[in-house]
């Protein structure tokens, strides 16, 4: 079933799926920062909803990015976005002031990148 997020692209339609959903399609940059919330997080993981972009509207010309992986944080009092770009970024964010972006542009290694971002997760949610 497509879904639409105010966090996400109105262009773009989005198909919810599972962790192991998740595990089994991605293989990109970051797939360890889902693992970490699951271990280190486990009370901001429950209210996780994953998602991978599935098709695009009409007359909207851009391609989409299949291969990245989305995931929405909502607890009923914040939601916040994340995107694991494939080839190389981790994207937090929200309309509330929260944003945060680090990737392999930085030079830094994905355990390091993801770390930090578990670091801003835990000091943000």
């Amino acid at each position: 079933m497509e879904k639409q997020h105010q966090l996400l692209s109105q262009y773009i339609f989005y198909e919810e799926e599972t962790f192991e959903e998740f595990l089994q399609r991605y293989e990109g940059y970051g797939k360890a920062l889902y693992f970490e919330i699951k271990r280190k997080l486990p009370h901001i993981y429950k209210h996780l909803t994953f998602l991978k972009a599935v098709d695009r509207k009409p007359n909207y010309y851009w391609t989409i990015d299949t291969e990245d992986s989305y995931c929405i944080f909502d607890d009923g009092n914040k939601t916040v976005c994340m995107a694991l770009d494939y080839y190389g970024v981790i994207c937090i964010w929200n309309y509330d002031g929260i944003r945060y972006e680090t990737g392999d542009w930085d030079e830094e290694l994905e355990e390091k990148a993801v770390a930090k971002a578990i670091d801003y997760i835990e000091k943000n949610f």
